[in-house]
């Protein structure tokens, strides 16, 4: 599956085991805009947005160093990632 193709690689076997469950809640369950809590540099958020273009998304994440990151990416979906909850 396209999330753990993708995702694993990098971020490790468990990694990818989490990528499985999230694209099967968003296959299955989940609707409309994604809120991620503890995005970091927003990896997940990237995937995320080249196979569901048409959703909004929204990271948080308490750091700032990591929320820079995830900002300079330029995701296309308009990501949102806030400093504090």
């Amino acid at each position: 599956d396209y999330l753990n193709e993708n995702f694993a690689p990098k971020h490790g076997k468990f990694s990818g085991y989490i990528a499985q469950i999230i694209q099967h809640e968003v296959d299955t369950v989940m609707s409309g805009d994604i809120k991620y809590a503890g995005c970091g540099p927003a990896p997940m958020i990237s995937l995320l947005s080249e196979k569901y273009p048409n959703r909004h998304y929204t990271g948080l994440d308490l750091t700032l160093a990591v929320i820079e990151q995830a900002k300079k990416k330029n995701i296309s979906n308009k990501i949102v990632v806030m400093e504090k909850l």
